[in-house]
């Protein structure tokens, strides 16, 4: 009987340790699976980058908030202090251009404002419309590639500077090729979810 007992708790245990190495296993499991709908949510953030990227065509009819656009240009730039980075600038009607940094997952729409004026409160500050904007970072942009459009309608090579306030982008420019032509952006942050391909 004791023998009986002895061997049915050893059963016991047995069940028991192989029961906990099931639930770890099912656990690692699901930390596993988890790890990858994590992946997969930011494999497809960036699918929709690309697709969106990969849609604006010549002429493509755009809304973004309500304001419908026509795409006029579309250029793959970089910097030269880093020149694995790519970003695309589109020249819409209305005088005003989108830019999409896909590394950044970053998308805003702004205007040339000409004669700005901001306040330089420090090297990393400025002050425009009574705001503060912080420096985010500057450069020396060149062209890669010009996908639709002509040089004479596409920014080209700038020295810029880029500053960022809550939801809104200053980047101040100068052109070099244009005899040294100010091109200072006021842009807003905009989600993918505000751009529509109308046609």
């Amino acid at each position: 009987m004791w023998l009986r007992e002895k061997i049915q708790t050893t059963l016991w245990k047995i069940k028991s340790k192989a029961c906990i190495i099931q639930v770890l296993f099912f656990l690692d499991k699901a930390i596993f699976y988890t790890k990858l709908n994590i992946k997969y949510d930011i494999i497809k953030t960036g699918e929709t980058m690309k697709t969106l990227i990969n849609k604006l065509i010549k002429k493509t009819q755009i809304q973004i908030k309500n304001e419908k656009y026509t795409v006029k240009t579309k250029t793959w730039y970089s910097i030269e202090e880093d020149k694995d980075i790519s970003y695309i600038k589109c020249e819409l009607s209305g005088n005003k251009v989108l830019v999409m940094i896909p590394d950044d997952e970053l998308i805003y729409i702004g205007k040339v404002v000409e004669n700005m004026n901001y306040e330089r409160i420090s090297d990393n500050i400025i002050k425009y419309n009574n705001r503060l904007y912080n420096k985010t970072g500057d450069g020396n942009q060149f062209v890669k590639r010009i996908e639709f459009g002509n040089k004479e309608q596409v920014e080209g090579k700038c020295i810029f500077e880029d500053y960022k306030s809550d939801n809104n982008i200053i980047s101040l420019g100068i052109l070099p090729d244009k005899d040294n032509l100010k091109a200072d952006v006021y842009a807003e942050i905009i989600g993918i979810d505000d751009i529509k391909i109308v046609k």
